[in-house]
Protein backbone atom coordinates (compact mmCIF):
# COMPACT_ATOMS: atom_id res chain seq x y z
CA UNK A 1 0.00 0.00 0.00
CA UNK A 2 1.22 3.49 -0.86
CA UNK A 3 1.77 5.50 2.31
CA UNK A 4 3.38 8.70 1.03
CA UNK A 5 3.60 10.95 -2.03
CA UNK A 6 6.43 13.27 -3.06
CA UNK A 7 5.08 15.83 -5.54
CA UNK A 8 7.70 17.28 -7.93
CA UNK A 9 5.51 17.90 -10.98
CA UNK A 10 4.49 21.32 -12.27
CA UNK A 11 5.11 24.04 -14.82
CA UNK A 12 8.00 26.28 -13.77
CA UNK A 13 8.65 29.13 -16.24
CA UNK A 14 8.02 32.48 -14.62
CA UNK A 15 7.76 34.37 -17.92
CA UNK A 16 5.34 31.84 -19.38
CA UNK A 17 3.20 32.03 -16.24
CA UNK A 18 2.79 35.77 -16.77
CA UNK A 19 1.76 35.24 -20.41
CA UNK A 20 -0.48 32.25 -19.75
CA UNK A 21 -1.57 32.26 -16.09
CA UNK A 22 -4.55 29.94 -16.58
CA UNK A 23 -2.22 27.21 -17.82
CA UNK A 24 -0.29 27.45 -14.57
CA UNK A 25 -3.31 27.63 -12.26
CA UNK A 26 -4.94 24.68 -13.98
CA UNK A 27 -1.84 22.49 -13.91
CA UNK A 28 -0.06 23.50 -10.74
CA UNK A 29 -3.09 24.18 -8.53
CA UNK A 30 -6.02 22.23 -9.99
CA UNK A 31 -3.73 19.31 -10.87
CA UNK A 32 -2.43 19.20 -7.32
CA UNK A 33 -5.98 19.29 -5.93
CA UNK A 34 -6.80 16.24 -8.09
CA UNK A 35 -3.75 14.46 -6.69
CA UNK A 36 -4.76 15.33 -3.12
CA UNK A 37 -8.32 14.09 -3.73
CA UNK A 38 -6.91 10.76 -5.00
CA UNK A 39 -4.74 10.54 -1.88
CA UNK A 40 -7.71 11.24 0.35
CA UNK A 41 -9.80 8.57 -1.36
CA UNK A 42 -7.00 6.03 -0.81
CA UNK A 43 -6.33 7.24 2.75
CA UNK A 44 -2.73 8.25 1.96
CA UNK A 45 -1.67 10.61 4.73
CA UNK A 46 1.88 11.81 4.01
CA UNK A 47 2.85 14.42 1.42
CA UNK A 48 6.08 16.24 0.50
CA UNK A 49 5.62 19.21 -1.81
CA UNK A 50 8.22 20.92 -4.04
CA UNK A 51 7.56 24.58 -3.40
CA UNK A 52 9.71 27.61 -4.22
CA UNK A 53 11.40 30.66 -2.74
CA UNK A 54 9.37 32.59 -5.33
CA UNK A 55 6.53 32.55 -2.77
CA UNK A 56 8.43 35.27 -0.88
CA UNK A 57 8.44 37.70 -3.80
CA UNK A 58 10.82 40.56 -3.01
CA UNK A 59 11.87 39.98 0.63
CA UNK A 60 12.44 42.76 3.13
CA UNK A 61 15.71 41.28 4.31
CA UNK A 62 18.17 38.40 3.83
CA UNK A 63 18.72 35.65 4.84
CA UNK A 64 15.07 34.72 4.43
CA UNK A 65 13.45 32.81 7.29
CA UNK A 66 10.40 30.61 6.83
CA UNK A 67 8.25 33.10 8.75
CA UNK A 68 9.10 35.91 6.31
CA UNK A 69 6.10 37.48 4.60
CA UNK A 70 5.05 35.55 1.50
CA UNK A 71 4.06 37.92 -1.29
CA UNK A 72 4.65 36.25 -4.67
CA UNK A 73 4.88 38.64 -7.63
CA UNK A 74 4.06 36.29 -10.55
CA UNK A 75 1.52 33.56 -11.30
CA UNK A 76 4.11 30.78 -10.93
CA UNK A 77 4.97 31.90 -7.39
CA UNK A 78 1.30 32.29 -6.54
CA UNK A 79 0.52 28.71 -7.64
CA UNK A 80 3.12 27.43 -5.17
CA UNK A 81 1.79 29.75 -2.47
CA UNK A 82 -1.83 28.64 -3.01
CA UNK A 83 -0.91 24.94 -2.83
CA UNK A 84 0.96 25.56 0.43
CA UNK A 85 -2.20 27.14 1.90
CA UNK A 86 -4.34 24.23 0.67
CA UNK A 87 -1.94 21.83 2.39
CA UNK A 88 -2.10 23.88 5.59
CA UNK A 89 -5.90 23.64 5.54
CA UNK A 90 -5.77 19.87 4.95
CA UNK A 91 -3.35 19.51 7.86
CA UNK A 92 -5.65 21.50 10.16
CA UNK A 93 -8.53 19.25 9.06
CA UNK A 94 -6.48 16.13 9.86
CA UNK A 95 -6.74 14.87 6.28
CA UNK A 96 -3.11 14.95 5.04
CA UNK A 97 0.16 15.80 6.78
CA UNK A 98 2.70 17.60 4.65
CA UNK A 99 6.04 19.34 4.36
CA UNK A 100 6.60 22.05 1.77
CA UNK A 101 10.19 22.48 0.60
CA UNK A 102 10.94 25.95 -0.73
CA UNK A 103 13.72 25.55 -3.26
CA UNK A 104 16.15 28.34 -3.80
CA UNK A 105 18.34 27.88 -6.93
CA UNK A 106 18.79 24.16 -7.58
CA UNK A 107 21.75 23.38 -9.84
CA UNK A 108 24.53 20.91 -10.60
CA UNK A 109 24.46 17.23 -11.59
CA UNK A 110 24.58 13.96 -9.69
CA UNK A 111 27.93 12.31 -8.99
CA UNK A 112 27.43 9.68 -11.72
CA UNK A 113 26.61 12.46 -14.23
CA UNK A 114 23.33 10.78 -15.15
CA UNK A 115 21.00 13.67 -14.27
CA UNK A 116 21.61 17.34 -15.06
CA UNK A 117 19.81 20.49 -16.19
CA UNK A 118 18.38 20.33 -19.71
CA UNK A 119 15.35 22.60 -20.04
CA UNK A 120 13.75 23.74 -23.27
CA UNK A 121 13.72 26.65 -23.32
CA UNK A 122 16.56 27.14 -20.88
CA UNK A 123 16.16 30.00 -18.42
CA UNK A 124 18.55 29.14 -15.57
CA UNK A 125 21.81 31.04 -15.26
CA UNK A 126 24.29 28.21 -14.77
CA UNK A 127 23.33 26.05 -17.81
CA UNK A 128 22.95 29.19 -19.96
CA UNK A 129 26.40 30.40 -18.94
CA UNK A 130 27.99 26.98 -19.49
CA UNK A 131 26.47 26.83 -22.96
CA UNK A 132 27.83 30.32 -23.71
CA UNK A 133 31.29 29.19 -22.59
CA UNK A 134 31.30 26.19 -24.92
CA UNK A 135 29.48 27.74 -27.89
CA UNK A 136 31.59 30.52 -29.41
CA UNK A 137 28.61 32.03 -31.23
CA UNK A 138 26.40 32.18 -28.12
CA UNK A 139 26.13 35.25 -25.94
CA UNK A 140 25.04 35.33 -22.30
CA UNK A 141 22.86 38.27 -21.28
CA UNK A 142 23.25 39.57 -17.73
CA UNK A 143 20.16 41.49 -16.65
CA UNK A 144 21.15 44.44 -14.53
CA UNK A 145 24.50 45.66 -13.22
CA UNK A 146 23.23 48.44 -10.95
CA UNK A 147 21.78 46.47 -8.03
CA UNK A 148 22.73 47.30 -4.43
CA UNK A 149 25.16 44.37 -4.30
CA UNK A 150 28.99 44.36 -4.16
CA UNK A 151 29.43 43.96 -7.95
CA UNK A 152 26.06 45.32 -9.09
CA UNK A 153 24.59 41.98 -10.22
CA UNK A 154 21.90 39.86 -8.58
CA UNK A 155 22.83 37.49 -5.77
CA UNK A 156 21.24 34.05 -5.50
CA UNK A 157 21.59 31.04 -3.21
CA UNK A 158 22.57 27.92 -5.22
CA UNK A 159 21.94 24.43 -3.87
CA UNK A 160 23.31 21.21 -5.36
CA UNK A 161 20.68 18.81 -6.65
CA UNK A 162 22.17 15.96 -4.54
CA UNK A 163 21.70 17.96 -1.34
CA UNK A 164 18.19 18.79 -2.51
CA UNK A 165 17.40 15.09 -2.96
CA UNK A 166 18.77 14.24 0.49
CA UNK A 167 16.57 16.93 2.03
CA UNK A 168 13.50 15.33 0.43
CA UNK A 169 14.40 12.01 2.04
CA UNK A 170 14.73 13.74 5.42
CA UNK A 171 11.39 15.47 4.89
CA UNK A 172 9.67 12.22 3.93
CA UNK A 173 11.05 10.48 6.99
CA UNK A 174 9.89 13.33 9.21
CA UNK A 175 6.34 13.58 7.87
CA UNK A 176 5.97 9.80 7.92
CA UNK A 177 7.01 9.74 11.58
CA UNK A 178 4.19 12.15 12.37
CA UNK A 179 6.44 14.84 13.85
CA UNK A 180 4.26 17.69 12.52
CA UNK A 181 1.04 18.00 10.55
CA UNK A 182 2.43 20.82 8.40
CA UNK A 183 5.84 22.44 8.04
CA UNK A 184 7.75 24.47 5.44
CA UNK A 185 11.51 24.61 5.02
CA UNK A 186 13.88 26.74 2.99
CA UNK A 187 16.45 24.76 1.01
CA UNK A 188 19.58 26.71 0.12
CA UNK A 189 23.04 27.06 1.58
CA UNK A 190 22.74 30.30 3.49
CA UNK A 191 25.32 31.89 1.21
CA UNK A 192 24.67 33.90 -1.94
CA UNK A 193 26.73 34.32 -5.13
CA UNK A 194 26.43 37.08 -7.69
CA UNK A 195 25.93 36.56 -11.41
CA UNK A 196 29.47 37.77 -12.07
CA UNK A 197 30.85 35.28 -9.53
CA UNK A 198 29.04 32.44 -11.30
CA UNK A 199 30.46 33.54 -14.66
CA UNK A 200 34.01 33.69 -13.29
CA UNK A 201 33.81 30.20 -11.76
CA UNK A 202 32.35 28.72 -14.97
CA UNK A 203 35.08 30.28 -17.11
CA UNK A 204 37.75 28.94 -14.75
CA UNK A 205 36.22 25.46 -14.59
CA UNK A 206 35.58 25.15 -18.33
CA UNK A 207 38.83 26.84 -19.30
CA UNK A 208 36.92 29.01 -21.75
CA UNK A 209 35.90 32.66 -22.00
CA UNK A 210 32.29 33.45 -22.83
CA UNK A 211 30.70 36.39 -24.59
CA UNK A 212 28.70 38.45 -22.10
CA UNK A 213 26.19 41.18 -22.87
CA UNK A 214 25.06 43.44 -20.06
CA UNK A 215 21.42 44.48 -20.28
CA UNK A 216 18.91 46.32 -18.14
CA UNK A 217 17.13 44.88 -15.13
CA UNK A 218 14.18 42.55 -15.53
CA UNK A 219 11.02 43.74 -13.77
CA UNK A 220 10.52 41.99 -10.42
CA UNK A 221 14.05 40.62 -10.02
CA UNK A 222 15.03 41.18 -6.35
CA UNK A 223 18.67 42.15 -5.73
CA UNK A 224 19.27 39.24 -3.35
CA UNK A 225 17.66 35.94 -2.35
CA UNK A 226 19.47 33.90 0.30
CA UNK A 227 17.97 31.22 2.53
CA UNK A 228 18.20 30.94 6.28
CA UNK A 229 18.95 27.31 7.17
CA UNK A 230 18.25 27.46 10.90
CA UNK A 231 14.89 25.73 10.84
CA UNK A 232 15.73 22.88 8.44
CA UNK A 233 19.05 22.30 10.20
CA UNK A 234 17.50 22.16 13.66
CA UNK A 235 14.34 20.20 12.87
CA UNK A 236 15.42 17.83 10.08
CA UNK A 237 19.12 17.60 10.87
CA UNK A 238 19.89 18.45 7.25
CA UNK A 239 23.08 20.18 6.18
CA UNK A 240 24.23 20.81 2.56
CA UNK A 241 27.49 18.98 1.88
CA UNK A 242 27.79 19.22 -1.91
CA UNK A 243 26.74 22.80 -2.50
CA UNK A 244 29.90 24.83 -2.78
CA UNK A 245 29.65 26.94 -5.93
CA UNK A 246 32.83 25.28 -7.24
CA UNK A 247 31.33 21.78 -6.90
CA UNK A 248 27.95 22.78 -8.32
CA UNK A 249 29.60 24.21 -11.42
CA UNK A 250 32.15 21.40 -11.76
CA UNK A 251 29.42 18.75 -11.89
CA UNK A 252 27.29 20.89 -14.21
CA UNK A 253 30.20 21.37 -16.62
CA UNK A 254 31.08 17.67 -16.51
CA UNK A 255 27.46 16.73 -17.22
CA UNK A 256 27.33 19.21 -20.11
CA UNK A 257 30.51 17.73 -21.60
CA UNK A 258 29.19 14.19 -21.27
CA UNK A 259 25.63 14.71 -22.47
CA UNK A 260 25.08 17.98 -24.29
CA UNK A 261 28.29 17.98 -26.31
CA UNK A 262 27.70 14.35 -27.24
CA UNK A 263 24.20 15.21 -28.45
CA UNK A 264 25.46 18.24 -30.34
CA UNK A 265 27.77 15.91 -32.23
CA UNK A 266 24.63 15.00 -34.20
CA UNK A 267 24.26 18.54 -35.55
CA UNK A 268 24.96 18.83 -39.26
CA UNK A 269 26.94 22.03 -39.86
CA UNK A 270 27.18 23.05 -43.52
CA UNK A 271 29.45 25.97 -44.38
CA UNK A 272 29.34 28.25 -47.42
CA UNK A 273 31.55 31.17 -48.42
CA UNK A 274 29.98 33.85 -50.63
CA UNK A 275 31.96 37.02 -51.11
CA UNK A 276 32.91 39.24 -54.02
CA UNK A 277 30.52 39.30 -56.97
CA UNK A 278 26.73 39.27 -56.63
CA UNK A 279 26.65 36.21 -58.89
CA UNK A 280 28.43 34.24 -56.15
CA UNK A 281 25.70 35.28 -53.71
CA UNK A 282 23.02 34.09 -56.14
CA UNK A 283 24.76 30.77 -56.67
CA UNK A 284 24.93 30.20 -52.91
CA UNK A 285 21.30 31.16 -52.41
CA UNK A 286 20.34 28.70 -55.14
CA UNK A 287 22.43 25.95 -53.53
CA UNK A 288 20.72 26.48 -50.18
CA UNK A 289 17.27 26.44 -51.80
CA UNK A 290 18.12 23.17 -53.55
CA UNK A 291 19.26 21.65 -50.26
CA UNK A 292 16.13 22.67 -48.37
CA UNK A 293 13.99 21.34 -51.21
CA UNK A 294 15.47 17.84 -51.22
CA UNK A 295 15.71 17.33 -47.45
CA UNK A 296 13.26 14.64 -46.44
CA UNK A 297 14.31 14.35 -42.82
CA UNK A 298 14.33 16.66 -39.83
CA UNK A 299 18.10 16.46 -39.36
CA UNK A 300 19.50 19.09 -36.97
CA UNK A 301 20.91 21.18 -39.81
CA UNK A 302 22.91 24.39 -39.31
CA UNK A 303 23.92 26.42 -42.36
CA UNK A 304 26.64 29.02 -41.87
CA UNK A 305 27.14 31.52 -44.69
CA UNK A 306 30.27 33.67 -44.52
CA UNK A 307 29.71 36.70 -46.71
CA UNK A 308 30.70 40.31 -47.30
CA UNK A 309 27.20 40.99 -48.66
CA UNK A 310 24.94 40.09 -45.75
CA UNK A 311 22.27 42.54 -46.98
CA UNK A 312 21.49 40.41 -50.05
CA UNK A 313 21.27 37.26 -47.95
CA UNK A 314 19.18 38.86 -45.21
CA UNK A 315 16.71 40.29 -47.71
CA UNK A 316 16.36 37.00 -49.59
CA UNK A 317 16.02 34.89 -46.41
CA UNK A 318 14.09 37.60 -44.52
CA UNK A 319 11.25 35.36 -43.35
CA UNK A 320 13.60 32.63 -42.13
CA UNK A 321 15.65 35.17 -40.21
CA UNK A 322 12.59 36.91 -38.80
CA UNK A 323 11.25 33.60 -37.52
CA UNK A 324 14.64 32.94 -35.89
CA UNK A 325 14.95 29.68 -37.81
CA UNK A 326 18.05 28.07 -36.24
CA UNK A 327 19.04 26.37 -39.50
CA UNK A 328 20.47 29.51 -41.11
CA UNK A 329 23.05 31.92 -39.83
CA UNK A 330 24.60 34.72 -41.87
CA UNK A 331 28.12 35.62 -40.70
CA UNK A 332 29.28 39.00 -41.96
CA UNK A 333 32.94 39.28 -42.95
CA UNK A 334 34.75 42.38 -44.13
CA UNK A 335 37.03 42.73 -47.16
CA UNK A 336 39.85 43.30 -44.69
CA UNK A 337 39.11 39.97 -42.98
CA UNK A 338 39.02 38.19 -46.34
CA UNK A 339 42.34 39.74 -47.26
CA UNK A 340 43.79 38.59 -43.95
CA UNK A 341 42.52 35.05 -44.55
CA UNK A 342 44.20 35.03 -47.96
CA UNK A 343 47.46 35.24 -46.02
CA UNK A 344 50.87 36.41 -47.04
CA UNK A 345 50.67 34.21 -50.13
CA UNK A 346 47.50 36.06 -51.25
CA UNK A 347 45.78 32.81 -52.18
CA UNK A 348 42.02 33.03 -52.70
CA UNK A 349 41.38 29.36 -51.83
CA UNK A 350 43.19 29.78 -48.53
CA UNK A 351 40.09 31.67 -47.33
CA UNK A 352 38.08 28.43 -47.40
CA UNK A 353 40.42 26.77 -44.91
CA UNK A 354 40.33 29.75 -42.55
CA UNK A 355 36.53 29.87 -42.71
CA UNK A 356 36.31 26.17 -41.89
CA UNK A 357 38.66 26.66 -38.95
CA UNK A 358 36.48 29.51 -37.69
CA UNK A 359 33.27 27.50 -38.10
CA UNK A 360 34.84 24.49 -36.37
CA UNK A 361 35.25 26.58 -33.23
CA UNK A 362 31.58 27.55 -33.21
CA UNK A 363 30.00 24.09 -33.25
CA UNK A 364 30.65 20.65 -31.86
CA UNK A 365 30.39 17.77 -34.32
CA UNK A 366 31.19 16.96 -37.92
CA UNK A 367 31.52 19.85 -40.33
CA UNK A 368 30.61 20.02 -44.01
CA UNK A 369 31.42 22.48 -46.75
CA UNK A 370 29.95 23.23 -50.18
CA UNK A 371 31.10 25.74 -52.77
CA UNK A 372 28.42 28.19 -53.88
CA UNK A 373 28.45 26.71 -57.39
CA UNK A 374 26.83 23.49 -56.21
CA UNK A 375 23.28 22.17 -56.09
CA UNK A 376 21.77 19.26 -54.22
CA UNK A 377 20.31 16.51 -56.37
CA UNK A 378 18.99 14.40 -53.49
CA UNK A 379 18.78 14.35 -49.72
CA UNK A 380 22.37 14.28 -48.37
CA UNK A 381 21.44 13.09 -44.86
CA UNK A 382 22.65 9.51 -45.41
CA UNK A 383 25.83 10.79 -47.03
CA UNK A 384 26.52 13.15 -44.12
CA UNK A 385 25.88 10.33 -41.66
CA UNK A 386 28.72 8.32 -43.18
CA UNK A 387 31.31 10.83 -42.00
CA UNK A 388 33.33 9.41 -39.11
CA UNK A 389 36.86 9.49 -37.78
CA UNK A 390 37.83 6.97 -40.47
CA UNK A 391 35.67 8.39 -43.29
CA UNK A 392 35.68 11.81 -44.97
CA UNK A 393 33.89 13.35 -47.95
CA UNK A 394 35.21 15.20 -50.99
CA UNK A 395 33.21 15.84 -54.13
CA UNK A 396 34.74 13.56 -56.73
CA UNK A 397 38.03 11.81 -57.55
CA UNK A 398 39.58 13.57 -60.54
CA UNK A 399 42.98 11.99 -61.20
CA UNK A 400 46.05 10.29 -59.77
CA UNK A 401 49.29 12.20 -59.40
CA UNK A 402 51.34 9.47 -61.01
CA UNK A 403 54.11 10.88 -63.15
CA UNK A 404 53.24 10.75 -66.83
CA UNK A 405 49.47 10.41 -66.41
CA UNK A 406 49.00 13.95 -67.75
CA UNK A 407 50.94 17.19 -67.97
CA UNK A 408 49.71 18.92 -64.81
CA UNK A 409 50.04 15.75 -62.72
CA UNK A 410 53.56 15.29 -64.02
CA UNK A 411 54.44 18.87 -63.07
CA UNK A 412 52.91 18.61 -59.60
CA UNK A 413 54.56 15.25 -58.96
CA UNK A 414 57.93 16.62 -60.02
CA UNK A 415 57.42 19.66 -57.79
CA UNK A 416 56.49 17.49 -54.81
CA UNK A 417 59.57 15.31 -55.28
CA UNK A 418 61.90 18.29 -55.48
CA UNK A 419 60.59 20.03 -52.36
CA UNK A 420 60.46 19.06 -48.71
CA UNK A 421 57.58 20.22 -46.54
CA UNK A 422 57.88 20.47 -42.79
CA UNK A 423 54.46 20.60 -41.16
CA UNK A 424 54.29 20.90 -37.36
CA UNK A 425 57.92 19.80 -37.17
CA UNK A 426 57.35 16.70 -39.30
CA UNK A 427 58.73 16.12 -42.78
CA UNK A 428 55.97 15.45 -45.27
CA UNK A 429 56.27 13.45 -48.49
CA UNK A 430 53.23 13.33 -50.76
CA UNK A 431 53.24 10.00 -52.64
CA UNK A 432 52.70 9.94 -56.40
CA UNK A 433 49.80 7.54 -55.84
CA UNK A 434 47.78 10.31 -54.16
CA UNK A 435 44.37 10.82 -55.77
CA UNK A 436 43.46 14.43 -56.47
CA UNK A 437 39.89 14.99 -55.26
CA UNK A 438 37.73 17.99 -55.99
CA UNK A 439 37.40 20.04 -52.77
CA UNK A 440 34.17 21.82 -53.73
CA UNK A 441 32.44 19.56 -51.19
CA UNK A 442 33.98 18.44 -47.91
CA UNK A 443 32.83 16.41 -44.91
CA UNK A 444 35.12 16.05 -41.89
CA UNK A 445 34.44 14.51 -38.48
CA UNK A 446 34.72 16.44 -35.23
CA UNK A 447 37.97 14.73 -34.21
CA UNK A 448 39.48 15.30 -37.66
CA UNK A 449 39.05 19.06 -37.49
CA UNK A 450 42.63 18.95 -36.23
CA UNK A 451 43.67 18.51 -39.89
CA UNK A 452 42.63 22.07 -40.77
CA UNK A 453 45.84 23.43 -39.27
CA UNK A 454 48.28 21.17 -41.19
CA UNK A 455 46.20 21.58 -44.37
CA UNK A 456 46.65 25.33 -43.99
CA UNK A 457 50.40 25.01 -43.35
CA UNK A 458 50.86 22.71 -46.33
CA UNK A 459 48.86 25.08 -48.54
CA UNK A 460 50.96 28.04 -47.45
CA UNK A 461 54.24 26.25 -48.16
CA UNK A 462 53.26 24.58 -51.43
CA UNK A 463 51.47 27.58 -52.96
CA UNK A 464 54.29 29.85 -51.87
CA UNK A 465 56.70 27.71 -53.92
CA UNK A 466 54.39 26.69 -56.75
CA UNK A 467 51.38 29.06 -57.06
CA UNK A 468 48.79 26.78 -58.66
CA UNK A 469 45.15 27.06 -57.65
CA UNK A 470 44.92 23.32 -56.96
CA UNK A 471 47.26 23.47 -53.96
CA UNK A 472 44.49 23.82 -51.35
CA UNK A 473 42.73 20.91 -53.07
CA UNK A 474 45.94 18.90 -52.99
CA UNK A 475 46.37 19.62 -49.28
CA UNK A 476 42.88 18.33 -48.43
CA UNK A 477 43.29 15.33 -50.75
CA UNK A 478 46.59 14.32 -49.19
CA UNK A 479 45.70 14.74 -45.52
CA UNK A 480 42.26 13.17 -45.71
CA UNK A 481 43.52 10.18 -47.74
CA UNK A 482 46.47 9.71 -45.41
CA UNK A 483 44.22 9.40 -42.35
CA UNK A 484 40.76 8.37 -43.61
CA UNK A 485 38.87 6.75 -46.42
CA UNK A 486 37.57 9.45 -48.78
CA UNK A 487 34.17 8.92 -50.36
CA UNK A 488 32.57 10.93 -53.16
CA UNK A 489 29.47 13.13 -53.12
CA UNK A 490 28.73 13.51 -56.83
CA UNK A 491 25.60 11.34 -56.56
CA UNK A 492 24.00 13.76 -54.10
CA UNK A 493 25.60 17.06 -55.10
CA UNK A 494 26.21 18.65 -58.49
CA UNK A 495 29.19 20.97 -58.97
CA UNK A 496 29.29 23.17 -62.07
CA UNK A 497 32.48 25.16 -61.44
CA UNK A 498 33.65 24.42 -65.00
CA UNK A 499 30.35 25.62 -66.57
CA UNK A 500 29.55 28.64 -64.46
CA UNK A 501 28.41 30.91 -67.29
CA UNK A 502 25.88 28.38 -68.58
CA UNK A 503 24.51 27.50 -65.16
CA UNK A 504 24.55 31.11 -63.97
CA UNK A 505 22.21 32.11 -66.81
CA UNK A 506 19.67 29.52 -65.68
CA UNK A 507 20.00 30.61 -62.05
CA UNK A 508 19.35 34.23 -62.98
CA UNK A 509 16.25 33.17 -64.93
CA UNK A 510 15.04 31.21 -61.92
CA UNK A 511 15.40 34.18 -59.57
CA UNK A 512 13.58 36.61 -61.89
CA UNK A 513 10.24 35.37 -60.55
CA UNK A 514 11.51 33.91 -57.29
CA UNK A 515 13.17 36.77 -55.45
CA UNK A 516 12.47 35.49 -51.93
CA UNK A 517 13.29 32.20 -50.25
CA UNK A 518 9.62 31.27 -49.90
CA UNK A 519 8.94 31.74 -53.62
CA UNK A 520 12.16 29.97 -54.61
CA UNK A 521 11.46 27.05 -52.29
CA UNK A 522 7.94 26.64 -53.70
CA UNK A 523 9.15 26.84 -57.32
CA UNK A 524 12.24 24.66 -57.05
CA UNK A 525 10.26 21.41 -57.22
CA UNK A 526 9.36 22.34 -60.81
CA UNK A 527 12.90 23.40 -61.76
CA UNK A 528 15.07 21.41 -64.16
CA UNK A 529 18.40 22.17 -65.74
CA UNK A 530 18.29 22.24 -69.53
CA UNK A 531 19.47 18.93 -70.93
CA UNK A 532 21.96 20.72 -73.19
CA UNK A 533 23.88 21.93 -70.13
CA UNK A 534 23.83 18.56 -68.39
CA UNK A 535 25.01 16.70 -71.50
CA UNK A 536 27.82 19.19 -71.97
CA UNK A 537 29.24 18.39 -68.53
CA UNK A 538 32.90 17.62 -69.08
CA UNK A 539 34.74 14.69 -67.58
CA UNK A 540 37.88 15.56 -65.61
CA UNK A 541 37.21 19.16 -66.51
CA UNK A 542 39.72 20.70 -64.11
CA UNK A 543 42.42 19.42 -66.48
CA UNK A 544 40.79 21.27 -69.37
CA UNK A 545 40.66 24.39 -67.22
CA UNK A 546 44.42 24.03 -66.74
CA UNK A 547 44.96 23.54 -70.46
CA UNK A 548 45.39 19.76 -70.24
CA UNK A 549 43.24 17.63 -72.52
CA UNK A 550 45.02 14.27 -72.67
CA UNK A 551 43.96 12.73 -69.34
CA UNK A 552 42.82 9.14 -69.80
Amino acid sequence: KISSVVHFAGYAYVGESVQNPLKYYENNVVGTISLLQAMKSEDIKNFVFSSSCSTYGVPDKNPIIEESIQNPINPYGRTKYFVEKILLDLAHAGVIKSISIRYFNAAGADAELEIGEDHSPETHLIPLAINAAFEADTELTVFGTDYTTPDGTCIRDYIHVTDLAEAHVKALESVSAGNDNWRAYNLGTGKGHSVKEVIQVIEKTAGKKMKVKYGSRRPGDPPELVASLGQVRNELGWEPSNSSLANIILTAVQWYEKHTLQRKDEIVVLVYQAYGQDSVVRQTQFSIVSLMSVLKTTSPLRILVYTDNSILFESFFADLIKSQDPRLRIIAVTPLQIQKWQGAIEFVHRVKIEILRDAAEKFIGSIFYADGDTYFKEDPTDLFARVADNTSIMHTAENILSEGADLISKKITKFLRKNTFVIAGEKIQVPASTVMWNAGVLGISHNNKKFFKPVLEFTDQSYGLYPKHVMEQLAFSFYLQAHTEVIGAEKEIGHYWDQKDEYQKEIEKFFLNNNTYEKAYASYKHFQWPQAIVKNKKKNSWLSWLGVNNFV
